[in-house]
């Protein structure tokens, strides 16, 4: 009974350390009801009306060269003339402080109209709310929601992705099999030092589940030798792999021992 309560602890431990770093999407009311939102609505609004002059306030001065009223009606070509039927809230980051002009934000949504696709919409402000200034600006037409683009699934993958979830479960499944043997061994000293231990692992290998790209992270240390991570809120999600380095060592130590008790026990027969 002991054993069952442990192993689900586990179980029910490894999903949270797997997606602890992912974050919720803000819901698409509240979004459009804080200011930074509002803004970016809003210069939306006066670009489809080619305002240039309500636009040129909008710029900040000291950027008014890199950031200019025609360079902005230039990128609202992919803009459709319509209104905006809906959106999904990408992003928002507040730096700097609450207020004052030193903060600086950045808000991003998917924007979506009744007859045209789905076009992101990024800003980067300056300033405190009522006193917005645009510092960057960029519009991009998307071939498909960003939510269907990022989607944790295999629909449309290959084999690379279905090997490189195969070795991430198989990964966790080692490292939880260890962890469990050390819990049950009788008399193991330092036994929460090889726990943490045996969870850590070293060396990322990484896959970005939405463009199939592969990177080595060789200084990386994570929890539980794999991690499930995504960008953002509706981002593509990154599954990271490492070398069980803790785990191999612990098994490599029991067996040692192991070996060198069967010895002594001969010795003595």
């Amino acid at each position: 009974m002991r054993h069952l309560r442990t192993w689900g602890l586990l179980v029910c431990l490894t999903p949270l350390l797997w997606l602890g770093a992912c974050s919720r999407p803000m819901e698409a009311e509240v979004f459009r009801q804080r200011p930074e939102a509002v803004f970016l609505l809003d210069t939306v609004a006066l670009l489809q009306r080619h305002d240039d002059a309500a636009l040129a306030l909008r710029v900040a001065p000291a950027l008014s060269a890199q950031v200019s009223a025609a360079g902005l009606a230039h990128a609202a070509q992919a803009l459709p003339a319509e209104g905006v039927q809906d959106l999904q809230p990408v992003a928002l980051e507040v730096e700097g402080g609450p207020d004052g002009p030193r903060r600086l934000s950045t808000v991003a949504a998917e924007l979506h109209f009744a007859h045209a696709g789905p076009v992101l919409v990024t800003a980067r402000l300056q300033g405190e709310p009522g006193h917005f200034l645009i510092r960057g600006f960029y519009i991009e037409a998307l071939a498909a929601p960003l939510a269907e683009t990022h989607a944790l699934s295999l629909r449309g993958k290959g084999a690379w992705h279905a090997g490189f979830a195969l070795l991430a479960l198989a990964l966790l499944g080692f490292t939880l099999w260890t962890l469990q043997r050390c819990l049950r061994l009788p008399g193991l000293r330092y036994r929460a030092l090889w726990a943490l231990l045996i969870v850590s692992g070293a060396m990322d290998l990484s896959l970005d589940w939405s463009s199939g790209a592969v990177t080595l992270n060789p200084l990386a240390l994570s929890l539980f030798n794999v991690s499930l991570i995504r960008q953002g809120w509706i981002g593509p999600w990154i599954l990271s792999c490492s070398v069980p380095v803790g785990a191999l060592l612990f098994l490599a130590v029991q067996r040692i021992r192991a070996l060198k008790a069967a010895r002594t026990a001969a010795k003595g027969g």
